[in-house]
């Protein structure tokens, strides 16, 4: 059955895996951060300024408010405008999915060992899922590790730098990773490091290309101090005593016991990269929670790098026809009914998006371009800005109608 080839049983698995992570990705929740992205992205597309003064907080209105992610700000409520929480859910979801297909290219050994590898880190870090600026910072994470491992594209990382330092500020994350690439490469290929040297300088000055400049490299450690003098619970360290923090315990403990067990076998540049970025990310995981995902995207590849993987494991078997069809309409079952699962989820929040209404979104976001660029630049007004709702007006019609729903 030359049709269903495709189905074979590690493609099935494959295929299956992305397929329910995409889907539960697509239940993500939204956040109490959600609302006030959305409200300041609207605030911040209406004016055509960056935001860098609280004006919605009563308490501390017109005071500093490092906004170092402003444009995750604008694009989520862009996305809200043309397709409501559904189009704002599947783009994050993608983001996520995105991440983890990365890892997954990362991850060598039999295709089995690399679908269950992904599915468990998948899953542990699934708790982070939720619609904010985060899982921008998860697919940015996986690029950037993609990247230096691979030894590709590597001076279009000063471009995604540029990109990410706009979109949120855990574009730290990316700079430890560049900064382990670079010791590696000092250690075992020090012809590659003037262009290594080049590359991290320009990531570094790329970060300073926002709204914030520089003093963005200065706010970011003191938000982490002041997150964790709060005690928010995202930002505080794992602990050995809970339960749900042993997987992590447990994970960067394989990892560290195979890098010291084979220490003597990593010797390329691609190997180190990913076992010096694991170490580096575990180090701030171990400080913060929110750190956790992305050491999961980099700690699963560099097990299975560092893991001798049987050759038997590695033998792929021929499967008949019926066991390819009994695939093909396996997956497709799965795709349906989690896909109806997902639309049911979206209905009741009064969110599905039909087409008219995607329709006349874009028309509206088209017509503000329009009407933007044919606006005259006028003086600047001294008054001070106007402290409006925190809530777009389309989300508090959602709200009310949830809350006297029958």
């Amino acid at each position: 059955m030359p049709s269903l080839s495709w189905f074979s049983r590690e493609r099935f698995a494959v295929a299956l895996l992305f397929s329910g992570l995409l889907l539960a990705a697509c239940l993500m929740p939204a956040q109490s951060d959600t609302w006030w992205q959305l409200r300041s992205g609207e605030e911040m597309w209406r004016t055509g300024r960056v935001m860098l003064r609280d004006e919605f907080t009563h308490t501390v209105a017109g005071e500093p408010w490092p906004n170092h992610e402003w444009l995750s700000h604008v694009l989520f409520y862009l996305l809200f405008a043309l397709g409501g929480l559904p189009l704002l859910t599947a783009f994050c979801a993608a983001a996520v999915t995105l991440a983890w297909a990365i890892a997954f290219r990362l991850t060598p050994g039999p295709v089995l060992l690399r679908v269950a590898a992904v599915g468990l880190g998948a899953f542990l870090s699934s708790p982070a899922w939720c619609l904010r600026p985060q899982v921008l910072t998860l697919a940015m994470t996986a690029i950037t590790l993609l990247i230096l491992v691979r030894r590709r594209y590597m001076w279009t990382l000063p471009g995604l730098f540029l990109l990410w330092a706009n979109l949120h500020g855990a574009v730290a994350l990316g700079g430890v990773i560049v900064v382990a690439a670079w010791l590696a490469c000092a250690v075992r290929d020090r012809g590659a490091l003037p262009a290594y040297s080049a590359i991290l300088v320009l990531c570094f000055l790329a970060t300073a290309v926002t709204p914030m400049g520089t003093s963005l490299w200065l706010e970011i450690p003191q938000s982490l101090q002041r997150l964790q003098n709060y005690d928010v619970i995202e930002w505080r360290a794992p602990s050995l005593t809970s339960l749900r923090d042993l997987p992590f315990w447990g994970i960067a403990a394989a990892a560290g016991a195979l890098a010291w067990t084979g220490r003597r076998r990593i010797s390329a540049v691609p190997t180190l990269t990913l076992t010096l970025s694991t170490a580096a990310l575990f180090i701030l995981a171990m400080r913060s929670m929110r750190n956790v995902a992305p050491f999961m995207i980099a700690a699963l590849p560099t097990i299975a790098t560092l893991l001798r993987v049987s050759p038997a494991l590695q033998r792929q078997t021929r499967p008949g026809p019926a066991l390819l069809a009994l695939n093909a309409i396996t997956l497709a079952t799965v795709l349906l009914a989690g896909a109806a699962g997902v639309a049911f989820a979206w209905l009741l929040l009064d969110q599905l998006p039909g087409p008219l209404q995607l329709a006349g979104g874009v028309l509206i976001v088209a017509g503000v371009v329009v009407v933007k660029l044919g606006e005259r630049p006028r003086a600047a007004s001294r008054r001070r800005p106007r402290v409006v709702g925190t809530m777009p007006q389309r989300l508090a019609i959602t709200l009310d109608r949830l809350v006297h729903s029958p």
